[in-house]
């Protein structure tokens, strides 16, 4: 999954900093800034901070930003970023958060803010209690939620795997149903995206490509299969 992720580093960075992304983005701050988990005595821990999106806006509004990513090529994109925006109060730990023991790595209730968007960091009770454990005051957690994959990726997981793909497992309201199970009561927050996009064969082919390079290698009679789809 770290190699999958250095290979998609910079294609990621570009797709996540359009016009969407920057909504998206503004729209998460300006919560966090409301529910008073942002500011100037505020300690935050990013965990999969990838390329910066969030770890260097924060790094504005609060006192440190530890940001934690696994993925080599991520980090020299955070870096770059950093030093093109003369930032320089972002600590980077470059592990996954499976890695990390809380309470040997003196992680336990160290910070006010334990944010996790979008990243496989966070993906069963094991790990949403850890990031609950690094916590003094706030954690924000945010997935994808319904029906997720297109027709196009599941018909050819049935023609290579030769099953249905199935559910999105790091659904959101799995994790949300549990920590209500805890006996928290966490507010939860839906936004819709419709997106229609039209690229070439090629640009479809390649997208095609960086999904299922987590799941099998992509030899030239995949590459081929997934062509033939695509057209």
């Amino acid at each position: 999954m770290v190699e999958n992720w250095n290979r998609r580093a910079r294609w990621f960075a570009r797709r996540t900093s359009n016009g969407r992304g920057q909504d998206r983005r503004k729209m998460v701050l300006d919560m966090l800034e409301r529910e008073g988990a942002l500011g100037p005595e505020v300690k935050v821990l990013d965990i999969g901070a990838g390329p910066g999106n969030y770890a260097i806006p924060m790094a504005r509004l609060c006192e440190q930003v530890t940001a934690l990513e696994p993925a080599a090529e991520m980090v020299k994109i955070l870096e770059d970023r950093a030093r093109a925006g003369q930032v320089e109060n972002i600590t980077i730990i470059q592990r996954t958060w499976q890695e990390v023991e809380v309470e040997k790595d003196g992680l336990a209730g160290r910070f006010d803010l334990v944010f996790a968007s979008m990243t496989p960091g966070v993906r069963d009770p094991e790990t949403l209690q850890k990031m609950l454990a690094a916590s003094r005051k706030f954690c924000y957690l945010s997935a994808f939620s319904g029906k997720r994959w297109e027709k196009a990726h599941r018909e050819l997981w049935q023609r290579f795997f030769g099953e249905d793909m199935g559910d999105n497992p790091g659904d959101i309201i799995y994790p949300f149903g549990l920590l209500y199970a805890m006996g928290y009561r966490p507010s939860l927050k839906f936004f819709t995206v419709n997106r229609v996009e039209e690229e070439p064969v090629e640009k479809a082919v390649e997208n095609l490509a960086r999904f299922f390079w987590s799941y099998m290698d992509i030899t030239p009679d995949v590459r081929r299969t997934l062509c033939i789809e695509v057209k």
